[in-house]
Protein backbone atom coordinates (compact mmCIF):
# COMPACT_ATOMS: atom_id res chain seq x y z
CA UNK A 1 0.00 0.00 0.00
CA UNK A 2 1.34 3.94 -0.71
CA UNK A 3 0.87 4.99 2.79
CA UNK A 4 2.74 1.57 4.02
CA UNK A 5 5.55 2.60 1.30
CA UNK A 6 5.23 6.68 2.64
CA UNK A 7 6.02 5.50 6.30
CA UNK A 8 8.94 3.16 5.59
CA UNK A 9 10.71 6.34 3.30
CA UNK A 10 9.93 8.53 5.64
CA UNK A 11 11.60 6.55 8.75
CA UNK A 12 14.71 5.29 6.43
CA UNK A 13 15.50 9.49 5.74
CA UNK A 14 15.91 10.02 9.44
CA UNK A 15 18.89 7.31 9.12
CA UNK A 16 20.72 8.32 5.99
CA UNK A 17 23.82 10.20 6.26
CA UNK A 18 22.88 13.62 4.58
CA UNK A 19 20.00 13.81 6.98
CA UNK A 20 22.17 13.37 10.50
CA UNK A 21 25.11 15.18 8.99
CA UNK A 22 22.78 18.28 8.62
CA UNK A 23 21.17 17.67 11.59
CA UNK A 24 24.41 18.04 13.57
CA UNK A 25 25.99 20.85 11.55
CA UNK A 26 22.36 22.72 12.49
CA UNK A 27 23.34 21.88 16.15
CA UNK A 28 26.58 22.53 16.35
CA UNK A 29 25.54 26.14 15.31
CA UNK A 30 23.04 25.73 17.85
CA UNK A 31 23.63 26.62 21.41
CA UNK A 32 23.56 23.38 22.14
CA UNK A 33 26.86 22.54 19.91
CA UNK A 34 28.51 20.78 22.90
CA UNK A 35 25.59 18.01 22.50
CA UNK A 36 25.68 17.55 18.82
CA UNK A 37 29.33 17.78 19.26
CA UNK A 38 29.19 14.56 21.62
CA UNK A 39 26.53 12.84 19.23
CA UNK A 40 29.27 13.74 16.36
CA UNK A 41 31.92 11.57 17.78
CA UNK A 42 29.59 8.80 19.06
CA UNK A 43 27.94 8.32 15.45
CA UNK A 44 31.68 8.37 13.30
CA UNK A 45 32.99 6.02 15.28
CA UNK A 46 29.94 3.87 15.37
CA UNK A 47 29.96 3.98 11.48
CA UNK A 48 33.63 1.95 11.80
CA UNK A 49 32.92 -0.10 14.62
CA UNK A 50 29.67 -1.18 12.73
CA UNK A 51 31.70 -2.42 9.67
CA UNK A 52 33.72 -4.37 12.28
CA UNK A 53 31.01 -6.22 13.55
CA UNK A 54 29.86 -7.21 10.36
CA UNK A 55 33.39 -8.00 9.09
CA UNK A 56 33.05 -10.73 12.16
CA UNK A 57 29.66 -12.65 11.02
CA UNK A 58 29.86 -12.09 7.35
CA UNK A 59 25.81 -12.27 6.86
CA UNK A 60 24.82 -11.55 3.30
CA UNK A 61 22.13 -8.85 2.70
CA UNK A 62 18.71 -9.76 1.12
CA UNK A 63 18.92 -10.73 -2.21
CA UNK A 64 19.83 -9.23 -4.99
CA UNK A 65 21.99 -6.54 -2.58
CA UNK A 66 25.17 -7.38 -2.16
CA UNK A 67 27.49 -6.91 0.95
CA UNK A 68 27.00 -7.87 4.88
CA UNK A 69 23.83 -7.18 6.57
CA UNK A 70 24.64 -7.98 10.65
CA UNK A 71 24.02 -5.64 12.35
CA UNK A 72 22.50 -2.98 10.02
CA UNK A 73 24.41 0.18 9.77
CA UNK A 74 21.84 2.56 9.45
CA UNK A 75 20.36 1.09 12.14
CA UNK A 76 22.92 1.25 14.26
CA UNK A 77 24.26 4.73 13.53
CA UNK A 78 20.21 5.69 14.03
CA UNK A 79 20.20 4.37 17.25
CA UNK A 80 23.22 6.35 18.42
CA UNK A 81 22.73 9.28 16.72
CA UNK A 82 19.08 9.43 18.11
CA UNK A 83 19.38 7.91 21.30
CA UNK A 84 22.07 9.81 22.16
CA UNK A 85 20.72 13.44 21.44
CA UNK A 86 17.68 12.21 23.72
CA UNK A 87 19.90 11.63 26.13
CA UNK A 88 21.31 14.53 26.37
CA UNK A 89 18.30 16.75 26.52
CA UNK A 90 16.60 14.40 28.87
CA UNK A 91 13.04 15.17 27.71
CA UNK A 92 10.34 12.92 27.66
CA UNK A 93 8.52 14.34 24.39
CA UNK A 94 12.31 13.83 22.85
CA UNK A 95 12.41 10.41 24.15
CA UNK A 96 9.40 10.01 22.76
CA UNK A 97 9.60 11.19 19.42
CA UNK A 98 13.18 9.25 19.29
CA UNK A 99 11.11 5.67 19.64
CA UNK A 100 8.46 7.09 17.39
CA UNK A 101 11.41 7.68 14.83
CA UNK A 102 13.82 4.51 15.61
CA UNK A 103 10.60 2.54 15.27
CA UNK A 104 9.75 3.66 11.53
CA UNK A 105 13.69 3.57 10.70
CA UNK A 106 13.14 -0.24 11.40
CA UNK A 107 10.53 -0.87 9.87
CA UNK A 108 11.28 0.79 6.46
CA UNK A 109 14.72 -1.08 6.14
CA UNK A 110 12.52 -4.52 6.19
CA UNK A 111 9.61 -3.26 4.42
CA UNK A 112 12.21 -1.92 1.84
CA UNK A 113 14.00 -5.20 1.73
CA UNK A 114 17.10 -3.77 2.58
CA UNK A 115 17.60 -6.15 6.24
CA UNK A 116 15.89 -8.67 8.05
CA UNK A 117 14.52 -8.42 11.46
CA UNK A 118 17.66 -9.73 13.20
CA UNK A 119 19.67 -7.29 11.81
CA UNK A 120 17.49 -4.16 12.54
CA UNK A 121 17.30 -5.61 16.24
CA UNK A 122 20.85 -6.47 16.46
CA UNK A 123 21.49 -2.74 16.04
CA UNK A 124 19.24 -1.67 18.62
CA UNK A 125 20.94 -3.70 21.01
CA UNK A 126 24.81 -2.48 19.88
CA UNK A 127 24.27 0.48 19.71
CA UNK A 128 22.18 0.85 23.19
CA UNK A 129 25.20 -0.98 25.01
CA UNK A 130 27.47 1.78 22.91
CA UNK A 131 25.60 4.44 24.63
CA UNK A 132 25.53 2.98 27.82
CA UNK A 133 29.50 2.91 27.86
CA UNK A 134 29.60 6.16 26.03
CA UNK A 135 27.31 7.75 28.97
CA UNK A 136 29.58 6.57 31.54
CA UNK A 137 32.81 7.76 29.67
CA UNK A 138 31.35 10.95 29.53
CA UNK A 139 30.51 10.84 33.27
CA UNK A 140 34.16 10.35 33.72
CA UNK A 141 35.66 13.23 35.97
CA UNK A 142 38.95 13.17 33.29
CA UNK A 143 36.02 13.75 30.18
CA UNK A 144 33.09 15.61 32.38
CA UNK A 145 34.08 19.27 31.21
CA UNK A 146 35.82 18.52 28.43
CA UNK A 147 34.13 16.94 25.10
CA UNK A 148 37.57 17.39 23.30
CA UNK A 149 38.96 14.88 25.31
CA UNK A 150 36.13 12.47 24.88
CA UNK A 151 36.89 13.36 21.27
CA UNK A 152 40.33 12.33 20.68
CA UNK A 153 39.02 9.10 22.52
CA UNK A 154 36.58 8.59 20.03
CA UNK A 155 39.17 8.95 17.60
CA UNK A 156 42.38 6.99 18.60
CA UNK A 157 39.41 4.01 19.22
CA UNK A 158 38.05 4.55 15.77
CA UNK A 159 41.54 4.37 14.57
CA UNK A 160 41.61 1.23 16.30
CA UNK A 161 39.11 -0.24 14.90
CA UNK A 162 40.06 0.38 12.04
CA UNK A 163 43.34 -1.54 11.83
CA UNK A 164 41.44 -4.63 13.04
CA UNK A 165 39.09 -4.37 9.64
CA UNK A 166 39.88 -6.44 6.90
CA UNK A 167 41.74 -5.32 3.75
CA UNK A 168 38.71 -4.66 1.46
CA UNK A 169 36.27 -3.63 4.26
CA UNK A 170 38.82 -0.84 5.26
CA UNK A 171 39.08 0.20 1.53
CA UNK A 172 35.83 1.52 1.46
CA UNK A 173 35.38 5.20 0.92
CA UNK A 174 32.41 5.86 3.63
CA UNK A 175 35.07 4.12 6.24
CA UNK A 176 37.80 6.06 5.28
CA UNK A 177 35.96 9.04 5.22
CA UNK A 178 34.20 8.72 8.76
CA UNK A 179 37.87 7.54 9.97
CA UNK A 180 39.19 11.04 8.24
CA UNK A 181 36.35 13.21 9.56
CA UNK A 182 36.66 12.31 13.22
CA UNK A 183 40.73 12.83 13.84
CA UNK A 184 39.94 16.07 12.18
CA UNK A 185 36.82 17.17 14.07
CA UNK A 186 38.73 16.07 16.94
CA UNK A 187 41.04 18.32 16.42
CA UNK A 188 38.93 21.14 15.19
CA UNK A 189 37.11 20.63 18.26
CA UNK A 190 39.86 21.16 20.63
CA UNK A 191 41.34 24.45 19.17
CA UNK A 192 37.93 25.75 19.36
CA UNK A 193 37.47 24.90 22.90
CA UNK A 194 41.15 26.17 23.25
CA UNK A 195 39.78 29.48 22.07
CA UNK A 196 36.98 29.56 24.37
CA UNK A 197 39.22 29.15 27.39
CA UNK A 198 41.41 31.74 26.30
CA UNK A 199 38.35 34.26 25.55
CA UNK A 200 36.71 33.63 28.57
CA UNK A 201 40.15 33.80 30.49
CA UNK A 202 41.27 37.31 29.07
CA UNK A 203 37.59 38.38 29.45
CA UNK A 204 38.33 37.83 33.02
CA UNK A 205 41.47 39.35 33.08
CA UNK A 206 39.67 42.47 32.08
CA UNK A 207 37.32 42.31 34.42
CA UNK A 208 39.72 42.16 37.17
Amino acid sequence: MYWLDFIAKAGLACSHTPILAGILVLGLLSKHREKFARAAFLTLFTIIYNLYLKSLWQMPLPPPLEGWAFPSGHMHSAVVFWGWLAIEFNKVWFYEIVFFILTFVGYGLVQQGYHYPVDVLASVGFGSVSILLYAIINRLPFFKQHSERVGFLMAILSGCVFLLLPGPAAQKPHVIGALSIIAGFSIAWALYQLKQCSQSCRLGTNKV
